[in-house]
């Protein structure tokens, strides 16, 4: 990190300063800095109830972004609402990437797919008088935990997100039990948990990390299992090949969810198309099995993703990995290849 990045990492006003400055041509942001926005505090008159305190509206679920990314973005937003002591009910649209048309377990909010609501039910929620609605910039608020950026945290952000996880997220029935099956899955060996994120990581998107090959992950997988004395290996990835690879190293020592969706190419599997019933739902629940799974294991060999960073929040809740290696390739700086300039596209 360069000396004026480190020193606006460290001054909070510093910080809001660079922000401003890099959105200084989006109008949305302008106006929720100015307050123009659906953050002014609403009060309903015609109200079912009167429970006291304010409800906290957060409503997100851009258009093509990852399952972790969105789940990252929600603890934030949960973040600010704790700290607040704001009461958090939680919606995500229908341009959530994993939603669907139709319902799912009977739930139209595809949060609700995944997760029961952490404080109030829907009918719940219209018996406050008083209800804020999140704005972007509310996830801000978690910078004064210093993370460097999207990637990078500290260890004061990834504690508080561990608090926020531990007292916010409740998983449904569904996906409780798909964690019981997890534990089940892993058993009682030392595991080893390794996750490889490429498809679209190789378009080396702007400001996303540069991609890390399967033999890189490979190499101090072998280091790992040496040095910590491992017993079996869980690979999480999006990749056929790097299947095959880690088979043919590890053979009955890997572990693997055969029921997983993916490709051999250069497009997110969370973008593919499928016959199957509640095919994006699925995809869903899948990226949260494996999140899952990593985060119980005894360590962690992971490139920078919003899968491992979770994992590693998740693990937080309960104790800490015995060894946990994030593999830094850096960050590309091609400005010309943008994911957002793909996303039309890609959602088709």
């Amino acid at each position: 990190m360069s000396r004026i990045n480190k020193l606006i990492a460290e001054h909070e006003k510093l910080r809001y300063l660079e922000m401003c400055l890099k959105n200084l041509n989006c109008e949305k942001f302008r106006a929720d800095v100015l307050g123009h926005s659906s953050k002014t505090l609403r009060v309903d008159e015609d109200a079912e109830g009167s429970r006291a305190g304010i409800l906290y509206r957060i409503r997100i679920g851009s258009k093509g972004d990852g399952f972790f990314a969105e789940y990252r973005r929600l603890l934030n937003y949960l973040y600010y609402a704790d700290q607040l002591h704001l009461i958090p009910y939680i919606e995500f649209t229908e341009d959530y990437t994993y939603a669907e048309k139709q319902p799912v377990h009977g739930h139209t909010n595809p949060f609700e797919y995944y997760f029961l609501q952490p404080c109030v039910t829907e009918k719940e929620s219209r018996e406050y008088r008083y209800m804020l609605t999140n704005r972007d910039c509310d996830q801000d608020f978690s910078r004064r935990l210093k993370p460097e950026n999207g990637y990078d945290l500290s260890e004061e952000y990834v504690a508080a997100m561990a608090d926020v996880s531990r007292k916010y997220i409740r998983p449904n029935s569904e996906t409780e039990e798909l964690m019981r099956k997890a534990r089940a899955f892993l058993g009682e060996r030392k595991t080893l948990g390794v996750h490889v994120r490429l498809t679209d990581f190789r378009k080396n998107y702007y400001g996303h990390p540069t991609c890390v090959t399967a033999d890189r992950h490979l190499e101090a997988c072998r280091n790992a299992v040496e040095k910590y004395g491992f017993e079996q290996v869980f690979l999480a990835t999006d990749d056929v090949e790097t299947v095959e690879l880690f088979r043919k190293e590890f053979g009955e020592k890997l572990l693997i969810y055969p029921d997983v969706v993916r490709s051999d190419g250069e497009v997110s599997v969370a973008f593919s198309h499928s016959e199957r019933e509640n095919h994006h739902y699925l995809l869903g629940l899948e990226v949260l099995r494996d999140m899952y799974t990593l985060s119980i294991c005894s360590g962690l060999v992971a490139g920078k993703s919003q899968v491992s960073i979770c994992a590693y929040i998740q693990r937080r809740v309960t104790g800490d990995y015995e060894c946990r290696e994030i593999i830094d390739a850096g960050y590309n700086t091609n400005p010309a290849c943008r994911f957002s300039d793909h996303v039309d596209e890609l959602c088709k």
